[in-house]
């Protein structure tokens, strides 16, 4: 990919609210089948309560690949990112994107480049009072 500029104006979606992709690439829990749908759903929230508008949705299978650029969805995201289509990439946590810091490091750095930037959707829901 060639290196771009940062873009003046956030991409806008439909409804003239900022443009965000929802990146999912969620470990399966043997406990619990349910991963991907928490992470969408925590993507959903987050996008609404920013003021974001989810034009795609990506999915990468957990655990298969580090490095993200090496990723069919993660390509995805970048391309829509080179293009100034979305403003945001909203993943559940940086393991997400990469469980090698460095290497999620500089994929957010990438990101930037283009103009985009990603935002952690899952927040640590307390479930009683803590000691």
């Amino acid at each position: 990919m060639s290196a771009r500029t940062q873009h003046n104006a956030a991409p806008t979606g439909t409804t003239g609210t900022t443009a965000a992709a929802l990146y999912l690439c969620c470990r399966r829990d043997r406990h619990r089948d349910d991963s991907e749908d928490r992470a969408r759903v925590e993507g959903q929230e987050y996008a609404e309560q920013h003021g974001l508008t989810i034009i795609d949705t990506i999915r990468d299978p957990y655990g298969q690949e580090h490095d993200p650029t090496q990723r069919p969805g993660w390509q995805h995201v970048m391309k829509l990112a080179e293009a100034g289509d979305i403003a945001f990439v909203l993943t559940r946590w940086p393991a997400c994107v990469s469980p090698q810091h460095e290497q999620a490091y500089e994929a957010d750095q990438t990101l930037r480049r283009y103009g985009a930037q990603v935002r952690y959707t899952w927040r640590y829901r307390e479930v009683g009072p803590r000691p």
